[in-house]
């Protein structure tokens, strides 16, 4: 069984690492974020449109943006955010499974990591701009729990904040600040077939697991309903999908459901 257990974390890692180094170092948060090569900054040659969403990753500096369509009355017409250096990365993530691995399954350890080690090496998890969004807002939200865990953030970290001052608001709020900003654009108006997209259970769930610690009692319970019913609606209840999915998709949306 613990076999079967560590082969179902780590199967996507296998496939999915390369033998390339990571083209990233540890000395800034900012100047660690890798911008995938065959995204252009001219705003001419990003011509992708999905479900509202004009152009997204366009290259700012060394961070991400995403720009919202014009029509977008709603949102802002673009904001920016950063990954963090990537051993801090994998670091909270390995956090947040320390913690808990065995009671709880909110996403595939070894998938999420191979993931992580795309975007570092300026690769494209997803074609489909809104599932390459949805991914974003995930590991955001995974960050933030790993960083909640961990107990302090990486600026408190380098500034040598003392514990009170640290303390004084919950760690990881910085990456669920950044989360919220991209949830709240994928999920809102009519755009509410985005909850049943791939990625969208473990989001939901991680952000309304964070809620939770954060004492936000009725949204927290509010998410954990919409994650239910999207699940019901996918039918991951009934294992309605086998036969059209691979075992490994089968599995990992059971863990998910229940």
């Amino acid at each position: 069984k613990a076999m079967i257990e560590d082969n179902f974390r780590k199967n996507s890692i296998k496939s999915s690492i390369t033998n390339n180094p990571l083209k990233v170092n540890t000395t800034s948060p900012l100047d660690d974020v890798i911008i995938p090569n065959n995204i252009s900054s001219d705003k001419s040659q990003v011509g992708w449109t999905n479900n509202n969403v004009d152009k997204i990753l366009e290259e700012e500096g060394n961070a991400y943006k995403i720009i919202l369509s014009s029509n977008e009355t709603t949102h802002p017409n673009s904001f920016n955010f950063s990954l963090p250096p990537y051993s801090y990365a994998v670091l909270l993530i390995d956090t947040f499974i320390t913690y808990n691995d065995g009671c709880f399954y909110f996403f595939n350890e070894g998938l999420e990591k191979a993931n992580l080690e795309k975007i570092y090496n300026g690769e494209v998890i997803h074609e489909d701009q809104v599932l390459q969004t949805i991914w974003f807002c995930k590991i955001m939200l995974i960050f933030a729990i790993g960083e909640m865990y961990l107990g302090t953030s990486l600026e408190n970290k380098e500034n040598n904040k003392n514990l009170e001052e640290a303390n004084k608001s919950l760690p990881g709020k910085d990456f669920f600040i950044k989360s919220s900003a991209i949830f709240g654009y994928l999920y809102s108006g009519n755009k509410i077939d985005n909850f049943t997209k791939p990625g969208s259970v473990e989001t939901l769930l991680l952000y309304a697991f964070y809620l939770q610690v954060a004492d936000y009692t009725v949204s927290s319970y509010l998410y954990f309903s919409m994650t239910l019913k999207t699940c019901l609606i996918l039918g991951w209840h009934c294992d309605a999908e086998a036969g059209n999915i691979s075992k490994f998709e089968l599995e990992h949306h059971r863990r998910l459901f229940w």
